[in-house]
């Protein structure tokens, strides 16, 4: 690995523990960390873990300001080049997919409603995947829910989308929600009427207990596929996590495409 890759990974490292949604709310300002006291052990386990690695960016960060980093220190350090880890069994989910049923590669991300990573994912890379890959016939996309405990209106969100998904506008809804502002009930109301949904039908449908396990399947199997915080993608099995440039999911994609040429 040459210098230049060092650099471009060790970019990417750091995006990656900053540019995702985790799974457990961190309030950190100034090196200070609030710990709720209902967190969970698990929840204060993995809270410990990530400030943790926090540390460890932040370090190599000063030996490299003081001259004192070794580049080789790189390669021991940083995680795997994203896509290398490959999960099998990643399938598109319930809701429905985007794109053509027999593109070559599958691209399924988890996320939900009101991840700001996610929103910025739909606004400044998916907009490139949709054009040179979905539109072309190359790349399906499959959305799949993995709600965060922290966000509140994640599941609400969630069901809502399902429920338009009910009647033929689940896309529809979806951008309404992704490419919105702050998410809110009101957001999700007026998302509801702006694609037609009847308002009656809907409300109703909001309390459909069937909805809510299908959401809870995708959670459970998320986390089963190694999902710990949003959004996390699967580019026909390959994970790539957090909301990372559209140069890094090309190039995942790509080589998934060009193994269907062989």
């Amino acid at each position: 690995m040459n210098k230049a890759d060092r650099r471009f990974w060790g970019s990417l490292a750091v995006m990656a523990i900053i540019g995702a949604c985790v799974i457990v709310g961190l309030r950190i300002a100034m090196d200070v960390v609030t710990i709720d006291s209902n967190l969970k052990k698990e929840e204060l386990i993995l809270l410990r873990e990530t400030v943790s690695q926090l540390s460890e960016v932040k370090s190599m960060i000063i030996q490299m300001k003081t001259n004192a980093f070794k580049p080789e220190a790189v390669e021991k350090k940083l995680p795997p080049k994203p896509g290398t880890k490959k999960v099998e069994g990643v399938t598109p989910g319930t809701n429905p997919i985007k794109g053509e049923v027999n593109a070559p590669v599958l691209l399924v991300e988890f996320s939900d409603f009101e991840c700001p990573f996610s929103k910025r994912f739909y606004k400044e890379t998916f907009p490139k995947i949709e054009k040179e890959y979905i539109s072309t016939g190359k790349v399906k996309f499959a959305y799949r829910d993995f709600t965060l405990p922290f966000h509140p209106l994640a599941q609400p969100a969630a069901i809502a989308a399902r429920c338009a998904g009910k009647k033929g506008k689940f896309w529809e809804f979806f951008d309404k929600l992704s490419n919105g502002g702050k998410l809110d009930q009101d957001i999700i109301a007026m998302s509801a009427k702006a694609v037609g949904l009847d308002k009656d039908e809907f409300n109703k449908c909001l309390s459909d207990p069937e909805l809510k396990k299908e959401v809870k399947k995708d959670v459970d199997e998320g986390a089963k596929f190694g999902v710990s915080g949003t959004p996390a993608f699967f580019i026909n099995g390959r994970m790539v996590v957090g909301a990372l440039p559209f140069e890094v999911l090309k190039e995942v994609i790509d080589e998934e495409l060009n193994k269907t040429k062989k």
